[in-house]
């Protein structure tokens, strides 16, 4: 289908991202690699959503050939309230970078949390700090 979609459009693959969940990935392994490799192939980038709130197994992040993991919005909620919450993010994005893996924080919501994110530096950040959800016709109007 991916494929499909590329082909009837004018869109790069490389500027498509795609977000699988980690539970989408863990509930078959080996053919979610296979769908994963599959997509890269075309060029097509590859996130995990949700990373670190359920199924987690650090080891497939060798195997999972993304280029991106998205921190779930609850450690980014909390890390304002203590050195342990900042250094699970740390953590994270320490091993991800290791890894050659982009780091996402997923619901910055308040303005003191940037600067954090920057000092643990993850690599992006998306919330309604930055942008409240915005319809797909207000995306056409606001940016063509």
């Amino acid at each position: 289908m991916v494929t499909t979609c590329l082909q009837g459009s004018q869109l790069a693959p490389a500027l498509l991202e795609l977000e699988v969940t980690e539970s989408l990935t863990m509930g078959d392994p080996k053919a979610a690699i296979n769908k994963m490799q599959q997509l890269r192939a075309l060029g097509v980038r590859i996130s995990i959503d949700d990373f670190g709130t359920g199924f987690s197994n650090f080891g497939y992040l060798t195997r999972f050939p993304v280029h991106a993991i998205k921190i779930d919005r609850a450690f980014i909620a909390n890390m304002l309230r203590g050195r342990a919450h900042t250094a699970l993010i740390q953590a994270v994005t320490t091993l991800a970078h290791n890894l050659n893996i982009s780091v996402i924080a997923e619901g910055v919501e308040r303005a003191e949390q940037v600067p954090v994110l920057q000092s643990l530096e993850c690599d992006s950040a998306q919330g309604w700090h930055f942008c409240p959800p915005v319809r797909a016709d207000e995306i056409t109007e606001r940016y063509s």
